[in-house]
């Protein structure tokens, strides 16, 4: 049988069986699909989708954790819940607006934590975040302990930085310039005494592999999405599937999630 004749029967037997398999990149199936695997990211500690903020008449200060460990972040100014076509987020505005939880053992991550297993030790942190602002007065806040611990932070320059403290030094990675009204995937981790790492969107992990402390330092600040748990540093955008664990969540976990997340955000992966 010609070529030809071969390559039209697969493609007319695809569109047959088309209907009884799932697309790749579908956004239909990327919100489930996304908390899904969140959940299976080791020793998950927070999951905050935005899809729950609120939580009803009865606790509508809440932005609410998914995770199993009940960590419901508490509202404080300004923040709004909303929709944009599949994606639920909470939009903050930059001034007043920030969720917040008092500090905790489970937030207290210095990456060498004994009941991880030596491959996966470390800290990941990460999540969706909207820009509304490319030029901020100062340093914002978009998820973490703050300077003090572990932080995600878009800064003045108008980049997005990981940074990490051990109790004496600094050590911050990342260059990507932000463009203003739009999605961005962030991920920020840390691999003790090895690197201090950040990912946007579908580029690869920006390293920067320079004295990389053993352990970070445990403070004793409290944990925020918006600004700092002390209310400054305030994040001028929006932020959906945050996440938080005490581990070194691989490549193949963080790859796989983008592009599982990605079609929601209209990012081309």
């Amino acid at each position: 049988m010609p070529s030809y004749a071969i390559q039209e029967q697969n493609q007319e037997m695809v569109s047959l069986l088309s209907a009884y398999f799932r697309l790749l990149y579908n956004p239909i199936h990327a919100m489930s699909d996304a908390i899904s695997m969140l959940q299976m990211f080791p020793d998950i500690v927070g999951i905050w989708p935005g899809s729950v903020a609120g939580g009803g008449s009865a606790n509508n200060n809440m932005l609410v954790d998914i995770s199993g460990n009940a960590l419901h972040l508490t509202k404080n100014g300004g923040t709004t819940f909303n929709i944009s076509n599949l994606i639920p987020y909470v939009n903050y505005n930059g001034t007043t607006a920030y969720y917040s939880h008092a500090d905790a053992t489970i937030f207290d991550i210095v990456g060498n934590e004994s009941y991880i297993g030596g491959t996966v030790q470390g800290l990941t942190i990460g999540g969706w975040f909207y820009i509304e602002n490319i030029s901020p007065g100062s340093s914002e806040h978009m998820i973490g302990k703050g300077a003090s611990a572990y932080l995600l932070q878009h800064d003045t320059s108008n980049q997005f930085r990981f940074r990490v403290y051990d109790g004496a030094t600094a050590y911050a990675v990342g260059t990507t310039t932000a463009t203003v009204n739009n999605w961005y995937f962030v991920c920020g981790r840390y691999d003790p005494s090895t690197a201090v790492s950040i990912k946007v969107n579908s580029a690869a992990f920006e390293d920067n592999t320079t004295s990389i402390p053993s352990s970070l330092n445990n403070s004793a600040d409290g944990f925020a999405i918006g600004a700092s748990a002390a209310g400054a540093s305030f994040f001028d955008g929006r932020s959906c599937f945050n996440f938080l664990t005490a581990s070194f969540v691989p490549n193949q976990f963080i790859d796989a999630y983008y592009q599982m997340t990605a079609p929601l955000f209209g990012v081309s992966v």
